[in-house]
């Protein structure tokens, strides 16, 4: 529920439920504009957190951060704000960078 109110409910606010931008986005990773790009690249790093999160599961769970959700939880929570960021840092990047 946690992956895909961080990934899902924003690009549905912003983009709709068109099937051909979703397509178009995901597929192939055509973004034109800094609406598109502030809702895909925070969804991509919340999907790729959880998995990474997913690491710490085979340890033997003796510490309350090791227990079943909480790994996955904190690395989409992680992505997700690695992702917001890095859609920040490139709206706010230099002029003379931007082709």
């Amino acid at each position: 529920m946690l992956i895909s109110t961080l990934t899902v409910l924003p690009i549905a606010c912003v983009i709709g439920f068109d099937s051909a931008a979703w397509r178009r986005l995901f597929l192939e990773f055509q973004l034109n504009n800094y609406a598109e790009i502030s809702c895909v690249v925070p969804a991509l790093l919340t999907m790729i957190g959880a998995w990474m999160g997913a690491f710490t599961l085979p340890l033997d769970w003796e510490r309350w951060w090791q227990e079943w959700p909480l790994p996955c939880m904190f690395g989409a929570i992680g992505g997700y704000v690695a992702g917001i960021i890095m859609s920040i840092m490139y709206a706010y990047r230099p002029k003379w960078t931007q082709r």
